[in-house]
C-alpha cells in the first residue's frame, strides 16, 4: 500500500477560470481604492454590519444611532439577504420605490 493512500484529498480554493480570477482581483483592487474591502459572497447585511462597526468610533453617537437604525430597520430587511456580488440597480430601485 502506498504511503499517500490515506492522505486526504487536498482542496484548493480558487476560481474556475483565469478570467474570473482576474475579474475578482480587479473588483478587490478597485474596492480597496475606495476603502471597501469585501468578499463578493458576503451579503449586504454582513457588509453593513462591518461598515457600522467601523463607523462607530468615527461618528458622533447620535449620528451613529441614526445610521444603525436606518441600516437595521430599512436596509437590512429589504436588501440584507442579497449577495454583494449580485446587488444590482434593480434592487436599489425597488427599495427606494417602496
Amino acid at each position: 500500500m502506498p504511503l499517500h493512500a490515506n492522505k486526504p484529498k487536498e482542496i484548493t480554493p480558487g476560481f474556475p477560470t483565469k478570467d474570473e480570477a482576474r475579474t475578482a482581483l480587479h473588483r478587490y483592487l478597485t474596492g480597496r481604492t475606495f476603502g471597501i474591502n469585501t468578499c463578493p459572497n458576503q451579503t449586504v447585511a454582513e457588509y453593513l454590519a462591518s461598515w457600522l462597526a467601523a463607523k462607530k468610533l468615527r461618528l458622533k453617537p447620535t449620528t451613529w444611532v441614526r445610521y444603525r437604525d436606518y441600516v437595521h430597520h430599512d436596509l437590512i430587511p429589504h436588501l440584507g439577504a442579497i449577495r454583494l456580488d449580485d446587488l444590482a440597480h434593480e434592487h436599489i430601485l425597488a427599495f427606494v420605490q417602496t
